[in-house]
């Protein structure tokens, strides 16, 4: 909302609203990682805005775009002070991109943490087969042509590498959580493994810095920058419901 005030000096929110995925925003409640990516660039390059509070209400989503998403708002963090005011839950990707803020805030019963990857395919062929009499056939010029297919069932090696690829991706995920709250790698590896915490525990084991709703945010954000008198401004900027119905 727009609290009235007329000052140079800016505190904004970016508001991380729904499931994480890549590329454009089709719909509301969702951040699509180059839609989302654009916002944060803006925010960045406004010299009135001195320090950002980002607004996380998450499930996760894809990790690709959480990766993303969270190089953006380290290049971000070189020029303001960023800080993490997580609503409901702020888990899986949604911890991800929250993880390297100077400061993060939840509520006592946020769901938070899930640090933790996981990939998933399904093969139709025998449903196909038994129910419709349907099979597959397929023509292809090296070994690994048609993966990922739901065809077939996957090879013990296909299986293999797509393990390879969820373990690279969640040692990544580890390293920045152990970076950004500066806890050992052991420290985050006992806490991760998928499992979820409310707020007032991810609290004692230092994924969050304390208690509390968007206000202690962005309070913290402008005084991490040392403001006394600022003005409130959010991102995205509010579209009435034709334009998203022409979008």
């Amino acid at each position: 909302k727009n609290d009235g005030k007329i000052n140079e000096n800016k505190v904004a929110i970016i508001f991380a609203e729904g499931e994480i995925k890549d590329g454009e925003q089709n719909r509301e409640n969702e951040i699509a990682s180059e839609t989302f990516c654009e916002t944060i660039r803006k925010v960045r390059d406004n010299d009135k805005i001195k320090s950002v509070v980002l607004r996380v209400n998450s499930p996760g989503g894809s990790a690709l775009a959480s990766e993303v998403i969270l190089r953006e708002l380290t290049l971000l963090k070189q020029k303001k002070h960023l800080v993490v005011s997580m609503g409901d839950y702020a888990a899986s990707g949604g911890y991800y991109i929250a993880c390297r803020a100077d400061s993060i805030f939840a509520m006592p019963n946020t769901i938070t943490g899930s640090i933790g990857v996981f990939s998933m395919l399904f093969s139709v062929d025998k449903l196909m087969k038994n129910k419709l009499g349907v099979t597959f056939d397929g023509v292809k010029n090296s070994p690994y042509a048609d993966v990922p297919t739901g065809t077939r069932p996957m090879t013990p090696l296909e299986a293999q590498r797509m393990q390879n690829s969820v373990d690279v991706i969640y040692t990544l995920f580890k390293n920045h959580v152990a970076e950004g709250r500066k806890l050992s790698a052991a420290d985050v590896d006992t806490i991760s493994q998928g499992r979820v915490w409310t707020g007032t525990d991810a609290m004692d084991i230092g994924l969050v810095d304390g208690l509390g709703g968007i206000d202690r945010a962005v309070k913290s954000a402008a005084s991490l920058a040392k403001l006394t008198d600022y003005k409130v401004v959010t991102f995205p900027e509010p579209t009435d419901k034709l334009k998203n119905l022409m979008r």
